[in-house]
């Protein structure tokens, strides 16, 4: 079984019960979907820390193999944001982004140096 993210018990905890979701900053005002983020880069720990409490966040470490980890707490939840927290290897963020399409994410937004980057799942219409 593979292990979860850094804060990804939390995540697995919140998203199996709705009646916790409007507790946390990014709920929908109908309280029906939740925002989730994924903070990778070398200030993710930093970042993620300082909002952890209000916010859904999983850390992905830049030395954790994306592709090792358990990230099915995102299903359902699209889109999923992930914020770049300091340089990111682009084939790290890539291989975050089709983890968290395997895992259930059928739209990954991606908030880097560059600007914001869109990736679907390529069954989704």
């Amino acid at each position: 079984m593979k292990k979860l993210p850094p804060y990804g018990k939390k995540l697995m905890e919140v998203t199996g019960h709705p009646d916790r979701w409007t507790d946390f900053h990014g709920t929908s005002a109908d309280g029906k979907h939740l925002t989730i983020w994924i903070a990778i880069g070398k200030d993710a720990w930093d970042w993620t820390r300082d909002r952890s409490k209000n916010m859904l966040i999983a850390v992905i470490p830049l030395e954790e193999s994306p592709g090792n980890l358990n990230l099915s707490f995102v299903k359902g939840h699209d889109p999923i944001l992930v914020n770049q927290c300091g340089h990111s290897p682009t084939d790290f963020v890539l291989c975050v982004v089709s983890t968290l399409i395997r895992d259930g994410a059928q739209r990954v937004l991606v908030f880097g140096e560059n600007g914001t980057t869109l990736y679907r799942d390529s069954s989704y219409a």
